[in-house]
């Protein structure tokens, strides 16, 4: 509208006896139309073409509103850890001394046998019953979808699938610069640890940009049934067994609760600040 108010007062200009009255209607409507841009009429101050989140007066009262629901999620949130750390320690660390690092997803256990060093590496990992070979954006919407439920204390036959799995890096070694390296994963609900790789490392041999990746060993499948068992057996006397995964598994499961309400009170901490 102001651009054709200003395009037709130009060509009356010409023909015009009172120029200046036409200037003056010409300045009016840009000057409206540039108070009416930033807010400013008749004195007063307003805004306009707001979105969904400037209904919320300031920041300060969104900042909040959320923090009213923080509060909220850690009063919920913290009843659901499972035990003291202390706890669990108790019941399943046995002869491994167990590191845990606030705010890391791993764990770490070591121990020594002899002249050999023991260590391993745990984390928890959930794996969705959707296919992995659809679309990314599906998987993302069934993720959503599960999200949703679960917020909403809406339970179906297909949130139930969920599997969690406990993977554990097994390290042994004897000598600073050589090591066995055992890769395996935890089922909840599995009667034994599933071993996924055998790796023989050799520190002193360096993997040089360019150069041949050094071989690490077989696909463990294909070896023999008997030398499979075997590797499950060293595993086993050196205390890695289906009753310690199942130990594991509860305290990763109680860990990840824990990081998450130590997350909450991050956050809150930081909006409050």
């Amino acid at each position: 509208m102001y651009g054709r108010l200003i395009y037709r007062n130009a060509s009356l200009w010409a023909h015009c006896p009172h120029k200046s009255i036409l200037y003056a209607s010409a300045y009016r409507a840009h000057t409206n139309h540039s108070m009416l841009m930033h807010g400013k009429c008749g004195g007063y101050s307003f805004s306009i073409n707001r979105s969904p989140l400037q209904f919320y007066a300031t920041r300060s009262a969104a900042d909040g509103y959320l923090l009213e629901l923080l509060k909220s999620e850690i009063e919920q949130s913290k009843h659901k850890v499972l035990k003291e750390t202390s706890d669990i320690k108790e019941e399943m660390a046995g002869p491994f001394k167990l590191i845990d690092r606030a705010g890391m997803e791993e764990v770490t256990l070591s121990r020594t046998m002899g002249s050999e060093k023991i260590e391993i590496i745990c984390m928890l990992e959930k794996q969705y019953p959707w296919d992995e070979d659809e679309p990314e954006e599906q998987r993302l919407q069934h993720r959503h979808h599960h999200q949703y439920n679960k917020h909403k204390n809406i339970m179906h036959e297909e949130d139930l699938e969920i599997i969690e799995v406990l993977h554990m890096s097994v390290s042994l070694s004897k000598t600073a610069n050589v090591r066995l390296e055992v890769d395996c994963s935890f089922v909840r609900g599995a009667k034994a640890v599933m071993i996924e790789d055998v790796i023989f490392h050799e520190d002193d041999i360096l993997e040089l940009e360019g150069a041949p990746e050094p071989y690490g060993g077989p696909i463990f499948e294909d070896l023999d049934e008997d030398l499979q068992q075997g590797f499950h057996e060293i595993l086993e006397v050196r205390g890695l067994t289906a009753k310690f995964a199942w130990y594991m598994m509860d305290y990763m499961t109680d860990k990840e609760q824990r990081e998450y309400v130590r997350w909450l009170h991050r956050v809150r901490d930081f909006l409050s600040n």
